[in-house]
């Protein structure tokens, strides 16, 4: 088991077989074509419960890079994005938490173009992903 939510949450896309092609990495993305970066965004409290538990959401960017921006490229990496979204949607089993951190719900809530390479030749392309969880505490 992993031992933090974005270990979690790269152990998780490294099983997407949409995804089997790059080098998954955390909190850092390389330049190469065939790799992908997980960062984590930003972490909020959504609900606080009365034995201390909170429900929380961690906000996430796949970064995927250096996908051609041409015509048929661009129409080929939306079909991609589309085909992303929807193994999102259809997910059976979320994500291995560490202890005490049950996953909740995970989604892509958005894709972008997020960088052009100077020629404008080459995209790398930013997902957004929320995994929500509950971290566990029993204080009462």
């Amino acid at each position: 088991m992993a031992d933090s939510v974005i270990e979690s949450l790269w152990d998780f896309l490294c099983g997407c077989p949409l995804l089997a092609d790059y080098t998954m990495q955390v909190n850092f993305r390389s330049d190469d074509i065939d790799c992908a970066g997980i960062v984590e965004d930003s972490t909020e409290v959504l609900q606080t419960y009365l034995c201390g538990s909170e429900l929380k959401a961690m906000h996430a960017s796949l970064f995927l890079g250096s996908l051609s921006d041409d015509d048929l490229r661009r129409i080929q990496t939306s079909a991609f994005l589309d085909d992303l979204r929807r193994w999102f949607l259809n997910v059976q089993e979320l994500p291995a938490l560490p202890e005490y951190r049950p996953a909740q719900d995970i989604r892509m809530d958005g894709a972008v173009p997020f960088e052009y390479e100077k020629d404008g030749k080459k995209c790398t392309y930013q997902m957004s992903i929320t995994l929500e969880y509950i971290e566990e505490r029993n204080v009462c």
